[in-house]
């Protein structure tokens, strides 16, 4: 009988010898069927590949453009961001004349939200002993969208005339927040029997 020295765990491993590793697939063969069978190994591994690609698949496609949504979407979207629950003051000195921002996105946002923006909100301007400051609002944001206003409250004191000088008689009952329906386009007029006020 011949005496064998057992081998080492250094012995064993075929990383550290200059030796070609053993035949790892006849091992396997020869060897008791083990608790995890190779093949199902390969289908996992097929499994994974093909959920990534899927993954990316539909990463890609999540990408799409706004302008591609319908307009009744886009519009309510536009409603939801751009329609404020309180009166915006019409006011050179208290609010920045520039529309707010995804109005100025793109040309195509721009005609499609300043609409909303002007025509759905309410403005409330006064000119009470001076009537600059909404003069220059008007101005600021410019003829076109003045046209877009459908709500000016307009805050009526007195010392209000043509020239902002002396109160005229017929402001003289409307001293308090009143709804009036704006004309755009000529000098600043009361007329009280529309109950307009051009600019």
């Amino acid at each position: 009988m011949a005496f064998t020295r057992p081998q080492t765990a250094k012995e064993k491993l075929p990383c550290d010898s200059d030796q070609s590793p053993p035949d790892l697939e006849g091992a396997v063969a020869n060897a008791a069927p083990s608790s995890t069978p190779k093949e199902p190994m390969r289908r996992h591994r097929a499994y994974e590949t093909e959920t990534t690609s899927s993954r990316t698949a539909v990463a890609k496609k999540a990408h799409f453009s706004f302008l591609k949504l319908p307009p009744e979407l886009r519009n309510r979207m536009y409603k939801l961001v751009l329609i404020r629950r309180w009166p915006i003051i019409a006011d050179i000195w208290f609010m920045v004349v520039d529309p707010p921002a995804l109005t100025q996105v793109c040309q195509q946002l721009r005609r499609e939200t300043l609409p909303i923006f002007y025509g759905a909100n309410k403005f409330v301007g006064d000119v009470i002993g001076d009537q600059t400051s909404l003069l220059l609002w008007f101005r600021g944001i410019g003829h076109e969208n003045c046209r877009l206003i459908r709500q000016l409250q307009i805050l009526v004191g007195p010392d209000l005339d043509h020239n902002g000088s002396a109160e005229l008689p017929e402001w003289r009952f409307r001293r308090e927040l009143e709804y009036h329906n704006i004309v755009f386009g000529g000098p600043l007029i009361w007329d009280g029997a529309e109950g307009t006020v051009s600019v």
